[in-house]
């Protein structure tokens, strides 16, 4: 979407280190920012199995050992 101009986005240096000017206009950040991540649904509502499989490898991959994660 980013490429179409159809949408800006934040995007690690790593992605955009050997584009061109020409194609992009890129800014950085002025500090490191960190990502707080969040999976929202309906209260009481259907959550597929998929979902909720999704929703524990991130909690798994994102979570430090100290850090506490509200489970549903």
């Amino acid at each position: 979407m980013i490429k179409a101009s159809m949408c800006c986005g934040l995007l690690p240096y790593y992605y955009v280190k050997d584009l061109t000017e020409e194609d992009y206009a890129c800014f950085h950040l002025p500090s490191r920012p960190t990502w707080e991540f969040c999976a929202s649904y309906k209260k009481g509502r259907y959550l597929s199995r998929p979902a909720r499989s999704f929703i524990d490898l991130m909690r798994e991959q994102w979570s430090d050992q100290d850090a506490q994660i509200e489970a549903d």
